[in-house]
């Protein structure tokens, strides 16, 4: 999910100064042209104040051309007056119902406002009027990514890359949208497409594409081929992680863990693998002092407040975990792993009756599993159970794998007992 984040930020590029439609007075055409040229001469040299007093003369000359509007709309807009840049966009589009451009400058505002809903009819109008441009479909495209409509966004980017094939924002929206939907491999096929263009267009690639690119490549187990690449880049903090895994798939991971232990603190997902690799490693204590970094800078990083209670755990304190994972939970409630741990530390603290709840939450979320049936049958048959506890227990032990002999045998050693105790 964090490459996810990092590849969504698009900039479609404004549209320059468009050549008015002829109104009915030549006098009228010509004083608003003059005004608009001027105002783009201002713009040129940064005059932005200037530009917006020459595109509101223009505007004022001739009120029913939409340029005029469209021009002092992006003024406004590079001046950071949204109210009055989305007030001057939608009347581009009063004065002229076919002006494709102001209806995609007004979704664009609307959806920057935070209102993708109602961003998306100016944008679907603006595709209506000219389906075949890429700039139009990429508007609808991210709006349609705000509202989470990935099948119609997919269709849209397709559209826009049919139009202009090398085109890189849009390169850069269809990988980042197949890294939502978690199709690796498609992903990784794009930001492939995306490092040729720039490659050939002499444009260093983003550092959060690059990373993005080169953590597909660990995905995949291509890990000598992520490093190759990472290596051709100008270094990046971007980059940290991605070649932290790299080396750890090639067998390094004295470099690995050395690289991370320098990264900086507001590297979170650099300072978690290190945690990470410090837990399998055994170095619990280590581990759960990195963790709580984390959580320090990062307190909504669900992740690292669940490896910080599985340290605790993995430590012997489960009062230490409890209030840790029940956060985690809080902020992910479908993570049945968190769940998991919350009924180790529950059982740790002497809480089974909390325990047995956890146990049965998380066996509700995610099905079946063989040593979660197992504890939550011994902890029922603990809390006098024996039916319920002897059943949960049973069912776990026939759950288990084959080569899993050594558990089979306590399993056949336990039921005995139970069926001994029941009598």
């Amino acid at each position: 999910m964090r490459c996810a984040r990092a590849l969504t930020a698009l900039g479609l590029a404004a549209l320059s100064a468009f050549s008015a439609p002829q109104p009915a007075r030549a006098d009228k055409a010509g004083v608003m042209t003059n005004w608009i040229e001027r105002g783009n001469a201002a713009n040129e040299r940064g005059n932005l104040a200037e530009a917006l007093a020459d595109y509101q003369q223009a505007a004022n000359a001739d009120p029913a051309q939409p340029v005029a509007w469209y021009q002092l709309a992006l003024t406004y807009r590079r001046l950071g007056r949204a109210a009055e840049a989305l007030a001057a966009a939608r009347k581009s589009t009063a004065a002229d119902a076919t002006f494709a451009p102001g209806f995609e400058l007004v979704a664009h505002l609307v959806q920057d406002a935070g209102d993708a809903r109602s961003a998306l009819a100016p944008a679907n109008r603006a595709v209506e009027l000219d389906a075949r441009s890429a700039d139009y479909r990429l508007r609808r495209a991210l709006v349609e990514a705000d509202l989470g409509d990935t099948a119609a966004e997919l269709a849209d980017l397709n559209a826009a890359l049919a139009a202009e094939p090398h085109r890189l924002d849009a390169l850069h929206a269809l990988a980042a949208l197949h890294l939502r939907r978690g199709e690796t491999r498609e992903a990784l096929a794009v930001l492939g497409r995306y490092l040729a263009e720039t490659s050939r267009s002499a444009t260093p690639p983003q550092p959060a594409v690059a990373a993005a690119y080169a953590s597909l490549l660990d995905d995949a187990g291509r890990f000598a081929d992520a490093l190759a690449f990472l290596s051709a880049q100008r270094d990046d903090p971007a980059f940290t992680t991605p070649r932290a895994r790299a080396l750890i798939g090639l067998g390094r991971r004295a470099e690995a863990e050395s690289l991370l232990a320098h990264s900086g603190r507001d590297d979170v997902d650099a300072v978690r693998l290190h945690g990470t690799l410090l837990f399998k490693d055994g170095r619990y204590r280590e581990a759960a002092d990195v963790f709580r970094t984390v959580v320090a800078a990062a307190p909504s990083d669900e992740l690292s407040l669940r490896n910080l209670g599985a340290s605790y755990l993995a430590l012997g304190e489960p009062a230490s975990a409890l209030p840790v994972l029940r956060e985690a939970i809080r902020l992910k409630p479908e993570d049945t792993l968190a769940k998991r741990y919350e009924a180790d530390a529950l059982r740790g603290t002497g809480d089974l009756r909390g325990a047995v709840s956890a146990a049965r939450d998380v066996l509700a979320l995610a099905g079946d599993d063989a040593r979660l049936l197992m504890m939550l049958g011994i902890d029922e048959y603990t809390l006098g159970d024996r039916d319920g506890g002897y059943a949960h227990y049973a069912k776990g032990c026939a759950l288990l794998p084959p080569d899993a002999s050594r558990d089979r045998e306590t399993c056949e050693r336990q039921l005995a007992g139970m069926r001994r105790a029941r009598r």
